[in-house]
């Protein structure tokens, strides 16, 4: 990596995680900044709890990278406030506040059903792992069709990223009596992910630990409310009782609570995601996001020019 920017010579080396990539970009000799797209000693304080040792050792190593990458930083890209809180006791970079982007075509996904719902359907964009705890997310989908024998819920994530976990998922959906009522979508990718979304009345995430999860952005985008944890980055995104509610992470039965809240209340329910979108658009449209980004490259240029100031 080093010689390869050594050849191209850039005017500003851009790394995404607290990778190789960023140890090369901050070994370059050139103006660098890193994008911190997850916090990895939080992510692998839930990884250790009962993984084999070979796992346990992965992280810990993975954790110690971590922190050795972003101490050195001069400058960090925070997707979230969460980020700069979480990492700025360890390092004396300058964070600098841009958003992950969302893609144009999910603004463009029509508004929910208006009135009364018959056949509620609920979507979850996340991988099957422990992380993003999807046994809590059917318990809570199991209560809601309690109350909405109709309902429907599509999970769309990868199902092959921790097999025997999705195989105790697919278990639990049988145990709970919701097969045919719990779909597992797999990987969805393309204009099948915006459409996901339109189908929605709302989006789940019940996640035990989040950065600024690009799920939540995009049902935001797309004017669909988002019941959440409060884990991590996801109460910087989800204003509870404006754009979404939150509920305590592992906590099934709230976390229904706040979906019969929204399904039993048409008017709110619109409200929240006409309100999600409006912030959508102030925060995540790409062209935002890029003149952001260039703006910072074109500071980093100047500050680095000999004798230069931005």
């Amino acid at each position: 990596m080093r010689r390869a920017l050594n050849r191209i010579a850039p005017d500003v080396v851009h790394a995404h995680m607290a990778g190789h990539y960023a140890d090369a970009a901050l070994r370059s000799n050139r103006p660098a900044v890193i994008t911190l797209h997850g916090v990895v000693f939080r992510e692998a304080a839930l990884a250790l709890a009962g993984a084999a040792l070979p796992v346990r050792l992965r992280w810990h190593l993975d954790a110690l990278f971590e922190r050795w990458v972003v101490r050195r930083a001069r400058d960090v890209i925070a997707i979230s406030p969460y980020v700069a809180q979480e990492y700025r006791p360890l390092t004396r970079a300058r964070f600098h506040a841009i958003e992950n982007p969302v893609a144009d075509e999910f603004f463009a996904v029509p508004p929910a059903a208006d009135g009364p719902l018959a056949a509620p359907r609920l979507l979850c964009v996340a991988r099957l792992i422990p992380r993003k705890d999807i046994l809590t997310l059917l318990d809570a989908f199991a209560r809601v069709a309690a109350v909405w024998p109709m309902a429907q819920l599509e999970i769309a994530g990868s199902t092959t990223a921790d097999p025997a976990y999705a195989a105790r998922c697919r278990e639990a959906a049988g145990q709970l009596g919701l097969m045919g009522r719990v779909h597992f979508l797999g990987d969805v990718s393309g204009p099948a992910l915006p459409e996901a979304y339109a189908r929605a009345d709302i989006m789940l995430l019940t996640s035990r630990q989040e950065t600024a999860p690009v799920a939540v952005a995009e049902a935001m985008a797309a004017g669909r409310p988002v019941v959440a944890t409060s884990v991590g980055g996801v109460p910087f995104m989800v204003a509870d009782g404006i754009t979404g509610r939150l509920a305590a992470p592992g906590d099934g039965d709230g976390l229904a609570r706040e979906v019969l809240s929204l399904l039993g209340d048409p008017g709110l329910r619109l409200a929240y995601g006409r309100a999600a979108r409006e912030a959508a658009e102030g925060r995540f449209r790409l062209a935002g996001i890029i003149a952001r980004t260039v703006s910072l490259y074109r500071q980093l240029v100047a500050e680095n020019r000999p004798g230069g100031t931005a």
